[in-house]
């Protein structure tokens, strides 16, 4: 039996007594003088923004292992941080009603994220299937079709560079169309 299968349950188990531990933590910490009782959204709040940041660093380097070495073990495990990136990103947007900073950034990001998924996806689909249609007007139309949606691709990846600059700034930056949304959401 594999090592990673071997963990699973172990791992599991850990994770399930930490999850049915920590309200009882939660609610045994002292409440802290000057913020009182809402002080302690802050012991879910920041490690799951911790997690948020971990899980997308393990994504892109997992990510970039896997175009290197097409190592499929690489491949699952970007999947799966991309994944718990987004989950514990909307819990950063969920649990934080006081910094609309924080609520703004990780608004813009996901809604960014969802732009690639909607844009990403069915685009290199249709571009696929059309460069592999035989035709080579179709072709054509296809190569143009992934181009575009490599170009939208690259521009959200720039807006999350600058957004990501502007956040630690302390600044809030709108991405165009998007930001809009995302300071609805963050209000």
């Amino acid at each position: 039996m594999r090592l990673a299968n071997r963990l699973v349950l172990p791992l599991l188990i850990a994770a399930a007594f930490m999850f049915a531990r920590a309200p009882f933590m939660i609610v045994a910490a002292p409440t802290e003088a000057t913020m009182g009782i809402v002080q302690r959204i802050f012991y879910f709040h920041v490690p799951s923004a911790s997690m948020t940041f971990l899980a997308a660093f393990v994504c892109g380097l997992a990510s970039a292992i896997y175009l290197f070495r097409r190592s499929p073990a690489a491949d699952r495990v970007a999947v799966s941080a991309a994944e718990l990136a987004v989950v514990f990103g909307i819990i950063v947007l969920v649990t934080d009603k006081v910094n609309k900073l924080t609520r703004f950034h990780a608004a813009q990001s996901l809604l960014l994220t969802a732009v690639m998924l909607v844009i990403g996806i069915p685009g290199y689909v249709i571009a696929g299937v059309l460069a592999l249609s035989g035709s080579s007007i179709m072709a054509l139309l296809g190569t143009v079709i992934w181009l575009v949606v490599a170009l939208v691709g690259l521009a959200v990846f720039v807006f999350w560079i600058i957004s990501a600059i502007k956040a630690f700034g302390g600044e809030i930056y709108k991405v165009p169309v998007i930001g809009d949304y995302a300071d609805k959401i963050s209000n």
